[in-house]
């Protein structure tokens, strides 16, 4: 092998030229490449998951419709006191099914959302009673379709032997108000 000098050097320099070459082509067009392939890729699974949802969604629409309103007709009455009323009467039915006596019962006063869609007042109740009274008591409340949410619900006994049971609820109460159409 018999390369002279001349030769070699400039075998070298387009060899190290190529090294370059492929070097700054990788981190120029390889690498965006191969970060915008995966992007994609990501995109694509996130699409395909959404279009899964959709068509579950699609399938299950009789059933999402019945669902929302049954829950729009247990809402409360758009009007405050009426609903109120609607709550303080709820309570009053389900002591007496249960055999609690309700201690206090007080409202908050009512919050409008932002999106102007929906009402909610809180309510603080206690009510004592033995421990099967109580537990229908709950029964009642949890049962009810009417729309009321339980924030906190706190049980401790009177009496040192437990016989005696106070049970304090924290509810949160729900009115729709839906926007009017536009004209």
């Amino acid at each position: 092998m018999n390369i002279n000098l001349k030769n070699r050097q400039q075998l070298l320099v387009i060899a190290a030229a190529c090294i370059i070459g492929l070097f700054i082509a990788n981190k120029i067009l390889l690498n965006p490449l191969q970060s915008l392939w995966t992007a994609r890729s990501a995109r694509a699974a996130d699409l395909g998951k959404k279009v899964k949802r959709g068509h579950a969604l699609i399938k299950d629409e009789q059933a999402l419709k019945l669902r929302w309103a049954q829950m729009q007709a247990s809402a409360l009455t758009n009007d405050v006191t009426q609903a109120e009323q609607q709550v303080h009467k709820a309570f009053t039915r389900w002591s007496s099914a249960s055999g609690v006596q309700i201690v206090s019962l007080v409202f908050s006063p009512w919050k409008q959302d932002s999106s102007g869609e929906y009402m909610t007042q809180d309510s603080r109740v206690e009510a004592s009673g033995d421990l099967h009274s109580v537990r229908t008591f709950l029964q009642q409340i949890e049962q009810d379709p009417m729309a009321l949410k339980e924030q906190t619900v706190e049980v401790s006994s009177k009496d040192a032997g437990g016989k005696q049971i106070v049970v304090g609820l924290q509810l949160s109460a729900l009115v729709l108000t839906p926007k009017k159409p536009k004209l």
